[in-house]
């Protein structure tokens, strides 16, 4: 079992807060295998800290759901591109790895819906593509 990263153990203690008390003994429950002392939450937490085989497979718990990754990046103030739970945990795994892929455009103020990309254009006036003609 690889276990958890420095950052990664920082990350889930600070992403546990966000879980109600049931919630953190349920992972506790799952993540332990069912065995060891976790009646206080305190217990609870060190041991998903603890027996965590790695950020993903602790991402992967059913009780971790897009809607608290979604709060938790809102309560850092981190932008959110995608709301689907992948792109989440993916935002997610860059940020604690200081590796983020993911860079969020920003809003174009000049755009015209109007106007044809250049690379569509250069599709479209290509004669010798026959499969996308009308």
């Amino acid at each position: 079992m690889a276990g958890l990263s420095e950052s990664e153990k920082a990350f889930v203690k600070k992403f546990l807060k966000l879980f109600n008390n049931d919630d953190v003994s349920a992972i506790a429950h799952i993540v332990t295998q069912h065995m060891g002392n976790t009646r206080s939450r305190r217990a609870c937490e060190d041991a998903i800290v603890l027996n965590s085989a790695s950020l993903d497979s602790f991402l992967k718990h059913k009780r971790v759901t897009k809607e608290k990754l979604l709060n938790y990046l809102t309560q850092e103030k981190i932008p959110v591109a995608d709301k689907h739970k992948a792109a989440l945990e993916l935002q997610i795994k860059g940020l604690i790895s200081g590796n983020s892929n993911i860079h969020l455009s920003p809003i174009r103020t000049d755009f015209d819906p109007h106007s044809t990309p250049r690379a569509l254009s250069s599709v479209r006036d290509s004669s010798s593509d026959s499969c996308c003609k009308p």
